[in-house]
């Protein structure tokens, strides 16, 4: 009796021609250049993160050489993110309540 699979491929398809050698999960043929191409994105997506990784630490403001002080690029972030919370949570508060006159 003939193999279901190789009875519904043509003649002429690599199914066809090539034998299962009986792996579980194995993967269908690739041509040398889709493997060279893979590898060679592989290799570019490294590379890209390591770029990018070290420029987001460049960017982040940090300390003061040889001192433990934040610099003045830290301290302005944090107190705009302080007064930028303060500001959201004091708006969010105000809008719970009706305003005066409106009672129902």
């Amino acid at each position: 009796m003939a193999d279901p699979i190789r009875a519904k491929t043509p003649e002429g398809s690599l199914r066809s021609q090539r034998p299962n050698d009986g792996r579980v999960g194995s993967l269908p043929p690739m041509s040398i250049f889709n493997r060279r191409y893979a590898v060679l994105g592989w290799l570019t997506w490294i590379g890209a993160k390591t770029v990018m990784k070290h420029k987001a630490k460049q960017a982040v403001p940090g300390t003061v050489e040889g001192t433990r002080r934040p610099n003045k690029g830290a301290i302005a972030a944090g107190l705009a993110a302080v007064g930028s919370v303060l500001w959201f949570w004091r708006r969010k508060s105000s809008s719970d309540q009706p305003p005066p006159g409106a009672e129902s």
